[in-house]
């Protein structure tokens, strides 16, 4: 069982000494009495923008806006900050958010795909096909060719 010391949970709560009198209270709580957990982990960055396009997708857009907000700088935040705003309907703001990110704003590719490519990029898949982009039959049918062969 995990012990909180009173002093110390109070002091990163912000809250005075519960021991007005110095060191040494003389007890300990089991943290699980005082609502205490284990310490909170900050999520890492890729898990947080992993969360934004969960939210994007939905359709959280203010969650997802925030959580792209609050990585501002990152290219892949920006990006899906560009998205964001694409989705709004703020082309301007969209705009001026692709170029943070270098990326281009691709007016024939659908916002729900292009969140999918930034979350292929983020856990490193092969980026998904346009499911409204036609299928070539010519396409499906050729493979690659062996070497030495003609």
């Amino acid at each position: 069982m995990d012990y909180v010391e009173p002093n110390r949970l109070h002091a990163e709560c912000g809250v005075g000494s519960m021991n007005p009198g110095g060191a040494g209270a003389g007890f300990r709580l089991p943290a699980e009495a005082l609502g205490a957990r284990r310490p909170m982990v900050m999520p890492t960055l890729d898990a947080a923008l992993k969360q934004a396009l969960r939210r994007a997708d939905a359709g959280d857009w203010h969650g997802a806006h925030e959580i792209a907000q609050r990585h501002e700088g990152d290219a892949r935040a920006d990006w899906i900050h560009a998205v964001l705003h694409r989705l709004e309907g703020d082309l301007g703001n969209a705009r001026y958010w692709y170029r943070r990110c270098g990326q281009t704003l691709r007016e024939r590719e659908s916002p729900r795909t292009e969140l999918a490519r930034i979350a292929a990029a983020l856990t490193g898949t092969k980026k998904p096909r346009d499911a409204a982009a036609p299928r070539s039959p010519v396409a499906t049918e050729l493979k690659p060719r062996k070497k030495g062969r003609p």
